[in-house]
């Protein structure tokens, strides 16, 4: 993990894609029995699913759970980065019970992970917990989806390392074309 920048503002850095559209559409608060694969999704339905609202990743970091309004996600994270993990497939995914608008996850110390809603108008809805949501993921004997490197989590590249390396690469191109152009004119 990179040291945030003082004063700030830390650039971003693009890891990778949330992409969990692959997941079986089958689940969901009231599933069809006997679902029509062709039959169209709302387009409420896709947003409640596809639209992340909150993450957390537990005390000891090897697990990380992601919510939609509908859903949470839970990634083993043991052997590769947070990052890493989100990129492939969940180990779990859960479907909640309807909130209001479901927005936090958080684990507690224990590992069990707390799902909050707002109350969007109404009476503040109760907390959920999953109970051992840590355990549940060490458990499972699945592996951490994503890119992996054999025995060790992939090196963590900074910015400025980045940064050099293109501009090398780019010495290295300009200076091939000056090459190139005086060889020409001969």
């Amino acid at each position: 993990m990179h040291e945030l920048a003082e004063p700030g503002p830390t650039p971003l850095e693009k890891l990778g894609e949330l992409d969990l559209t692959a997941l079986p559409a089958d689940s969901g608060p009231d599933p069809d029995p006997d679902p029509d694969p062709d039959a169209p999704v709302s387009v409420a339905e896709s947003l409640s699913r596809a639209v992340f609202t909150g993450g957390a990743v537990s005390h000891d970091g090897s697990v990380a759970a992601v919510r939609s309004y509908s859903h949470v996600h839970l990634f083993d994270v043991r052997g590769t980065s947070v990052g890493q993990a989100l990129t492939g497939l969940p180990t779990e995914s859960l479907v909640l019970p309807h909130q209001p608008q479901g927005e936090a996850v958080a684990f507690t110390e224990s590992g069990d992970l707390v799902i909050a809603s707002e109350a969007r108008g109404g009476p503040l809805p109760p907390l959920l917990v999953l109970p051992d949501a840590v355990d549940r993921v060490r458990d499972s004997g699945v592996p951490a989806e994503g890119p992996q490197t054999e025995g060790a989590p992939s090196p963590d590249l900074s910015p400025g390392l980045v940064a050099i390396g293109l501009a090398v690469g780019f010495a290295l191109l300009g200076g091939g074309m000056l090459l190139l152009r005086g060889l020409r004119r001969k």
